[in-house]
């Protein structure tokens, strides 16, 4: 049986007001030791935007890349995984959550 395990929301909030405008994008990167435990896992990511009630938000995840690579000195493996986050929407989005599910069979 699947091992599902939920981590987050972690939370964006644009800084300086400006947000993210329509076609920009926000990237993520999560290393071990915040929950990647194994290369073995599935990640799903959803990203689920603020809106004002009169406005259309939309964010779709475009890509979630797993990476191997040295690190430190001796020098060891780490893992960890960038998720990219696009406005395909037509307003600028000031905030957003973002969920990662990892499956593990």
């Amino acid at each position: 049986m699947a091992q599902i395990t939920h981590n987050g929301p972690y939370s964006w909030t644009s800084a300086s007001g400006s947000g993210m405008a329509p076609g920009e994008e926000h990237g993520w990167s999560l290393a071990h030791g915040e929950f990647l435990e194994s290369l073995s896992f599935t990640y799903i990511a959803t990203a689920h935007p603020f809106s004002p009630v009169d406005q259309h938000v939309r964010l779709s995840v475009t890509s979630i890349t797993s990476v191997t690579r040295p690190w430190g000195s001796p020098p060891e493996q780490i893992h960890y995984i960038e998720i990219q986050i696009r406005n395909v929407g037509t307003v600028t989005v000031t905030a957003y959550n973002l969920s990662v599910t990892e499956i593990q069979a």
